[in-house]
């Protein structure tokens, strides 16, 4: 059975309730988890108001609330809205590039390779309208997503100065990566995002085993993290969550030997992905706010509320729990951290990875980084 993290069933039982309302016996069936764990999930979405609680005869069920006012659809991220002229000139690019690329490649482009290379064209050609889009999970999306199963008509017609040229230029960066983690590489070094850069290599080492030289790379990493994700006055809440996990990490690593820390490696790593996550959903609701979309805050607040909520109240379910595994000390009650807290087996981290992680760490020059290391 593949291990489900709290993060994916929170996420598949309101995926579930979209449709209709359910007794936790019906969930607990369709998400294939027991019924204290379904009941955990439950509680947690009640206390934020995702789903509530409701009486049909003598059953219990339970309902997503639904916003009438949000209408969403099921090909953008988020469900968020775009406008038709944007729409046209993305069918029309995704069709475009997916063309060449085939002639070029004798392949087709996956779902991240088009998403970088429509990006990148967007950012280095004079486009007649702007294509919405964002920093988020994986780098820059586009709030339109690609199917690769869908073939894209488009009636659009307007000749674009410069556009085959940018196209091949896109083409020839991302068709060069061997793989997900080089495209995603590629493009945080083309575009010097530092912070995205150093979430790669934290989420690659992560899933080590937690040795002395994982925790220290691990130490060093997660403060770059920190210092490349600027403090604002709407994300000061994502901050908190990420030095508690910085600091609890730190003493976990101090109080525990390799064999204790093995017993939390996959918690570690679902709280940091859950951290990241939220982090990069803040990314993409701040690029398209201050972006020349015609997105409102409000509109968006409308899309995204839901997605931080959740999560928020994730990160410190899971801050909660690491926590507890932290040997017994006197909390003081007005700290930061007090106020938060309401399956693979690990490859070892060798000397030579390690050698090369920290000189390349250091290096300004990290355009071979992630093809000389072997960490997939």
């Amino acid at each position: 059975m593949v291990r489900k993290t709290k993060k994916q069933l929170v996420q598949r039982v309101v995926q579930l309730l979209e449709n209709k309302p359910m007794t936790i016996n019906e969930i607990s069936v369709e998400v294939g988890s027991n019924w204290d764990t379904v009941a955990k999930a439950i509680d947690m979405l009640k206390s934020i108001n995702i789903i509530l609680e409701i009486e049909e005869g003598n059953k219990k069920l339970f309902k997503r609330v639904s916003n009438v006012e949000v209408q969403k659809r099921s090909d953008t991220l988020f469900g968020i809205p775009i406008s038709r002229k944007s729409e046209e000139l993305c069918h029309f690019l995704f069709n475009k590039v997916k063309k060449r690329w085939i002639q070029e490649t004798k392949q087709e482009p996956n779902r991240t390779q088009m998403q970088k290379v429509v990006g990148e064209i967007a950012d280095n050609v004079k486009l007649p309208y702007e294509i919405p889009r964002g920093w988020y999970l994986f780098g820059q999306m586009c709030v339109l997503e690609y199917n690769p199963e869908e073939e894209y008509n488009s009636e659009f017609k307007n000749n674009i100065l410069g556009l085959d040229e940018g196209i091949d230029n896109a083409i020839k960066i991302y068709s060069k990566c061997g793989n997900t983690y080089e495209v995603q590489a590629e493009q945080y070094q083309r575009k010097d995002n530092k912070l995205y850069l150093a979430k790669l290599k934290l989420k690659k080492i992560l899933y080590y085993k937690l040795d002395q030289n994982a925790k220290l790379l691990i130490s060093k990493l997660l403060p770059s993290l920190i210092i490349n994700f600027p403090e604002k006055e709407d994300n000061k809440e994502i901050i908190q969550l990420l030095n508690a996990y910085n600091s609890l990490l730190n003493r976990l690593f101090l109080e525990r030997n390799e064999s204790g820390l093995e017993e939390l490696h996959n918690l570690i790593i679902d709280c940091f992905i859950s951290i990241w996550e939220l982090m990069a959903t803040y990314n993409l609701f701040s690029d398209l706010v201050h972006g020349n979309y015609g997105y409102t805050f409000e509109t968006l607040k409308k899309y995204f509320d839901p997605r931080f909520d959740t999560l928020i109240a994730l990160c410190k379910d899971y801050l909660e729990e690491l926590n507890n595994y932290l040997l017994p000390k006197e909390f003081d009650k007005d700290s930061k951290l007090y106020k938060l807290m309401g399956s693979a087996k690990p490859r070892i981290l060798t000397k030579e990875d390690n050698k090369k992680l920290f000189e390349n760490y250091e290096d300004k020059d990290t355009s071979n980084i992630f093809r000389e290391l072997n960490l997939n």
